[in-house]
C-alpha cells in the first residue's frame, strides 16, 4: 500500500472523528475512528521507505518561454520488479540509469520501454531473461549487451533504431548489438531498419522471424545460425551492402522476397531446401551468379526478376519454371540448361534484353511454353524430338532457331 494511500485513511479516519464529535451523539463509534488511525499510522511503518526513482532531470527546447520540455539525464532506480510499459520512452537525453540498489529484482523490460530514448552506455542487469515487443523500438544506440538469460528476442525489439554522433566530428558512431549465447528465437521485424553494420548470432537460434533485418542497408556482414530449418519472408530484403550469405545446410525452405534488393553477388542455394517463395531474390542488381541445387518441383514466379544474372544452373528435379522467374532488362545471361524434368515454362521466364546465345532443352516432350519466355539465336533440343518442338505452341514460333544436340 502507498504512503499517499495511508495518509488518505488517516484524513478519513481523522475526520470521521471530529464528525462524530459535531454530531453530539452521532453514530461513529470513538473505537473505530482510533482504531482507524492506528492502522493507517502501522501502514505507513511499513511502507518502503526507499523512492521508487531518484532522478536528475535536464530543461531542454525553449527555456526562455518559461515552458521547457524536462527530461531525465540521470535516473536510479528502487522497488522495481520491471522496467515497465513505456517507462522511460522519449527520454533522449538519458546518460545514466542505475539499476543497484538491492530492493530491485527485475527481470523484465516491458514493451516500448526504452522507445525513442538514448541507451548509450546502458547496462542492463543479468537477473533480465524476458524482452517486451518493441522494448528498444527507435532507441538511440551505440553498444547494448542483451543479458545472458534473455532466450527470446520480441518483434521489433530493435526496429528502426537510431545511431548516435561524434560530437566533435560529426561521425554517425557504429552501433553494436551483442545477443547472448543462448538465445534461440529472433522475432518479426526484430532489428527492421536498424543501422548495424555486422551482427553475430549465436549457433542456438533455430528460429528468425519475417523481416527480421529487412532494410539493414548497412549490414554487411552475418552468417545464418547452422540449425536454421526456415529463411523466412524478407529476412535481409533491402540490404544493400550485404554480398554474400552462406545458406546452412539446415535450411528446408526459403521465404518470399527473402533476400529481395539486396546486394548479394552470387548465391548457392543447396540440396536440403525444397521450397522457394516467390521473389526471393527480385531486384538483386548485382546478383550475377544463381546457383539453385535445391530439390524443388518449382521455381516461383519473380524468383530473380530484375537481377543482373550471368549465370543460372537450375536442379533436375524442377518441373515448373513461374512466370517472369528470371526475367531481366539488366541480365547478360549467355546460356541456359533446362532440364529434362521440366514440362512447364511460364510466361517471360528468362526474357531479357538481348537475346542468349544458346538454350538447351533437355526434356523430350516439349513443355508447355509461356509468351516471351526466352529469346534466343540457337535452341538445342534432343534429336529424336525436334519435329515435335517445332510443332509445339510457342516452341513453333521459334521453330527456325530449333537443332538437335
Amino acid at each position: 500500500m502507498s504512503v499517499q494511500t495511508e495518509i488518505d485513511r488517516i484524513i478519513t479516519a481523522v475526520g470521521a472523528a471530529y464528525d462524530a464529535v459535531e454530531a453530539k451523539g452521532g453514530t461513529a463509534p470513538a473505537a473505530q475512528t482510533i482504531e482507524g488511525i492506528a492502522g493507517a499510522i502501522s501502514g505507513i511503518k511499513s511502507a518502503p521507505t526507499t523512492p521508487y526513482m531518484e532522478a536528475e532531470y535536464i530543461a531542454m527546447g525553449d527555456i526562455t518561454s518559461g515552458n521547457p520540455g524536462h527530461y531525465i539525464k540521470r535516473a536510479k532506480l528502487y522497488n522495481h520488479t520491471a522496467i515497465y510499459a513505456y517507462e522511460f520512452a522519449g527520454q533522449n537525453q538519458l546518460k545514466n540509469l542505475d539499476f543497484s540498489d538491492a530492493s530491485n529484482n527485475i527481470t523484465t523490460i516491458e514493451s516500448m520501454a526504452f522507445y525513442q530514448a538514448q541507451v548509450n552506455g546502458l547496462v542492463l542487469p543479468n537477473t533480465i531473461s524476458v524482452l517486451g515487443d518493441g522494448c528498444f523500438n527507435s532507441a538511440y544506440i551505440t553498444t547494448l549487451t542483451v543479458p545472458p538469460l534473455v532466450t527470446v528476442l520480441p518483434n521489433n525489439a530493435f526496429s528502426l533504431i537510431q545511431p548516435l554522433y561524434n560530437n566533435e566530428t560529426g561521425e554517425e558512431l557504429p552501433v553494436n548489438i551483442i545477443l547472448p549465447q543462448n538465445l534461440t528465437k529472433i522475432g518479426i521485424s526484430c532489428f527492421d531498419g536498424a543501422p548495424i553494420k555486422q551482427i553475430a548470432i549465436p549457433d542456438t537460434v533455430t528460429e528468425i522471424g519475417d523481416n527480421a533485418f529487412n532494410y539493414c542497408e548497412q549490414l554487411a556482414s552475418i552468417a545464418l545460425p547452422p540449425n536454421l530449418q526456415k529463411i523466412s519472408n524478407r529476412i535481409l530484403a533491402g540490404c544493400m551492402s550485404l554480398t554474400s550469405i552462406t545458406i546452412p545446410a539446415s535450411v528446408t525452405e526459403i521465404g518470399s522476397q527473402a533476400f529481395a534488393t539486396s546486394g548479394l553477388t552470387s548465391i548457392t542455394i543447396p540440396s536440403t531446401v525444397t521450397t522457394l517463395g516467390s521473389s526471393a531474390f527480385n531486384g538483386c542488381e548485382s546478383l550475377a551468379h544463381i546457383d539453385i541445387q535445391a530439390h524443388v518441383i518449382e521455381i516461383p514466379e519473380d524468383f530473380a526478376e530484375e537481377s543482373g544474372r550471368t549465370s543460372v544452373t537450375l536442379p533436375d528435379t524442377v518441373e515448373t519454371i513461374g512466370r517472369s522467374a528470371f526475367t531481366s532488362s539488366r541480365a547478360n545471361l549467355t546460356e541456359i540448361t533446362i532440364p529434362a524434368s521440366v514440362t512447364s515454362i511460364g510466361d517471360y521466364a528468362f526474357a531479357q534484353n538481348e537475346d542468349m546465345t544458346t538454350v538447351t532443352c533437355l526434356a523430350a516432350t516439349p513443355p508447355t511454353f509461356g509468351r516471351n519466355a526466352l529469346f534466343s539465336t540457337t535452341i538445342k533440343v534432343p534429336a529424336a524430338s525436334v519435329a515435335a518442338y517445332k510443332a509445339a505452341d510457342g516452341w513453333k514460333d521459334y521453330a527456325s532457331y530449333i537443332v538437335a544436340m
